[in-house]
Order: C-alpha cells, then structure tokens, then sequence
C-alpha cells in the first residue's frame, strides 16, 4: 500500500532463498493495469512503467561479501518532492498511491521460500513531514493492542491502536530491522541495535543492577534473518510522559527527541568510540568497555 502525499520514494526487498534471477516480478497497479511478470539478470535492472510513465524500477541486487542476491523494487514519490515540482515539471516523476499487488513467479521446478521487507521510510517525529510509510495489507495483519499476550504476540506496552500483528498474518515485525552501526576497521563486524527502555535508572548502580528493561516501542521485534536477537541494546527511553531521549536539532540551539532503535544505534555507535582501546576500534565491544546502559549481546525484552 503506497500512500498519498508520499514525497519520498519506497522500496521492497524480494529476498527468495535461492536464485533472485529465477524470479520473475511483475506488478498490477490500484487502477487495474498490468505490468507483466519479468525476470532481471544478476546486476541489472527493468524499468517499471505504468500508462507510458517511468514509474520505478527493479534491481537485481548482486551477492556482496557472502550475503545472498536480492531484488529491490523502488517506487518513485506519491506527491511532488518540492513544492513547485507540478509547476516546473509538470507531474514529475511520480507514482499513483493506492494498493499495488507484487507477483511472483517462480520459473523453476523447485520450490522456493520468499521473503518481502519494506524499508522505512516515515518522516521521523519533530520534522517537516515529507515521507509516509508504506505496508503490507492484510486483512488478519493489524489488530487492537491491549499489550502483551502469551505467545509473544503484540506490542512490549499497552498502545491503544491498530499496530499489533494478527497471529495468523503473514506480515510480522520478527527477523527485520531498523538500525545498524558499524566498527570500521573490524572487517565485516556488523552490530544489530535494540532499543530498551529502562524503568529505573541508577547511574550509581553496577551493571546488571537496573529493572528488567523492555523493547521500546517501535523498536524491532529481531535482528538480522537468522539471529535470535540483537548483538546489542541501548537505553532509548525514560519514561512514559517524554518519549525517547534527547538531542542536538539542525538549527542553532534547537533539539530533537529520538526513541526506539534510532537512539539506541546513536547510543551504542557513542560507546563503542568512547570505549575504544587506543589505536583503533577492534576491541571496543570487550567486557568493561561498553557503558553499563548497553546491554551487550542480549535481546532488550530480557
């Protein structure tokens, strides 16, 4: 589902468990035109367009450093990106919001797996809105949440809104994410980021001292496919009446307030300079270099 007024573009990763190549895509727009189902060789990419406009594209993502192959299927804008686009270039480059339907086919005789993510794309709190999420429709997908039920099914708090997942949805927030920091210099040590929200916080205390912490909301469920939980968490927030953590705005003087695993990747990207041996990074993440607020190598439900 493409959203109005987006003025930012949204992307979907196909992710199949075997050959991307063998995948063909093809795509039916919310008026009902037909862009017909075509594979995309390794490295390439299809234009996608739709009543004679270029509307997109596809790309076949190549394998990097051993991750698997993917496609991306990126959409341009729902809504002019700048005010006078309709004025100085007609329509632009745009897309028509509504609910598109993705089709695959699997052009092999082998059964395939296939995983799809939305990547983020909301304009975050505290600034011009510019952005607005795209999703996956379901009827079973978004249901009331009254807080946590037994099966891990719903939201760490009690949120009042239709943001839980359904338990017979095939959306889930399980195995995504939402931030990433990176050590440079450490090869291809990549940390996947947690926000926890702490409800007591003692800075006199030892490690491990805290209340149990919790996932902040609208912190991912997982880390990356394949791992159990983040290789890290960060403290995102303190309380319920101000949400997230606060820091420096763009303007002069100005502020910004950041929650859920937006902060805490900030949080965790800070420790790990600040705690690096001299000469380097490699061994930032040692026993008794983190700051006792990350919790390192453990789900932040925990």
């Amino acid at each position: 589902q493409l959203p109005s007024d987006d003025r930012a573009p949204s992307y979907v990763e196909i992710r199949p468990d075997s050959d991307p190549g063998n995948l063909a895509v093809g795509l039916v727009a919310p008026d009902g035109a037909v862009i017909p189902v075509r594979t995309i060789a390794s490295g390439t990419f299809r234009n996608i367009v739709h009543r004679g406009r270029l509307i997109g594209r596809i790309y076949h993502v190549a394998a990097i450093s051993g991750r698997r192959p993917y496609l991306t299927l990126a959409f341009a804008p729902t809504a002019p990106v700048l005010d006078d686009d309709l004025a100085v270039n007609g329509r632009g480059l745009l897309v028509q919001a509504g609910l598109w339907q993705i089709e695959l086919v699997n052009t092999t005789s082998r059964s395939a797996a296939v995983r799809l993510e939305i990547q983020r794309g909301d304009t975050m709190p505290g600034y011009r809105l510019r952005g607005r999420q795209a999703y996956f429709e379901d009827p079973d997908g978004y249901e009331y949440d009254l807080g946590p039920v037994p099966g891990g099914v719903g939201n760490a708090v009690q949120t009042k809104d239709y943001t839980r997942i359904g338990a017979g949805s095939y959306v889930t927030h399980q195995g995504t994410n939402s931030a990433f920091t990176v050590v440079p210099g450490a090869g291809d040590r990549l940390h996947t980021v947690g926000g926890a929200f702490l409800r007591r916080i003692d800075p006199t205390a030892p490690p491990g001292a805290q209340d149990p912490a919790v996932a902040a909301q609208y912190s991912s469920y997982n880390s990356r496919p394949g791992h159990g939980t983040p290789s890290s968490g960060a403290r995102s927030g303190h309380n319920r009446a101000l949400v997230g953590l606060q820091a420096s705005g763009v303007g002069s003087g100005s502020s910004a307030r950041f929650s859920g695993s937006s902060a805490a990747a900030a949080v965790v990207s800070r420790g790990l300079v600040l705690g690096a041996p001299p000469g380097g990074l490699e061994d930032a993440t040692a026993p008794g270099r983190l700051p006792h607020d990350i919790l390192r190598g453990s789900d932040p439900r925990d």
